[in-house]
């Protein structure tokens, strides 16, 4: 009985030569590109429909040829519309549940406003002054989502400016003076005079 090498490959290139002529042989029977990337985002092997479906130069599929090379040359020929990506920079996308979410409540807020979900308020609390505008059902999320409106920052540029802001137990006041003209302004002026009153009793 012939005696196995318990030692496997880390890549084509270090397996025997007669098994990486027949893996190979095997990848470009398929009729559907296929490539193995490692760890690195670099290519280990590909066969030939994914070359010939892709319409990648041979030069291009070679072992050890990062990913990103490959969105370079999809970018340089077009593949992602005129003008997206070049030599020096290639442009990005980014999916996943949050950016969904962020692109729902841009459609929520006020013109000119920012509109943050719950999770994210609480990461900017301490540096961004924000109100609490309630619950808003999103498509593609199972539960309604508890918003907050952006007025203010904290660095003193929030009190000192159009917003007044004040929070501690027992209190929450948020004043825009921007929105307060007029007989608003006075209605509120009042009311905080009545209130006043009432905390002294």
């Amino acid at each position: 009985m012939a005696n196995r090498n318990s030692k496997s490959a880390s890549t084509l290139e270090d397996a025997p030569h007669e098994s990486v002529s027949l893996i190979r042989a095997g990848l470009d029977t398929l009729s559907f590109g296929f490539a193995i990337f490692d760890r690195n985002l670099k290519l280990v092997a590909n066969n030939k429909a994914f070359r010939t479906l892709r319409g990648y130069p041979a030069a291009l599929c070679k072992p050890g040829t990062e990913l990103i090379e490959f969105y370079r040359y999809n970018a340089k020929r077009g593949d992602y519309g005129p003008g997206f990506g070049s030599d020096e920079r290639v442009d990005y996308t980014v999916i996943g549940n949050e950016v969904n979410l962020a692109s729902r409540l841009q459609t929520h807020a006020d013109l000119g406003g920012i509109l943050l979900a719950h999770e994210t308020d609480a990461l900017v609390k301490d540096s961004v002054l924000t109100e609490e505008t309630g619950t808003i059902t999103v498509k593609g999320f199972p539960t309604p989502v508890k918003t907050y409106r952006v007025v203010g920052l904290r660095d003193g540029t929030g009190a000192k400016g159009r917003v007044i802001r004040q929070e501690q137990d027992g209190l929450l006041l948020i004043i825009d003076k921007n929105k307060l003209t007029g007989q608003a302004r006075t209605d509120a002026i009042k009311f905080l005079q009545d209130t006043l009153g009432r905390l002294a009793e």
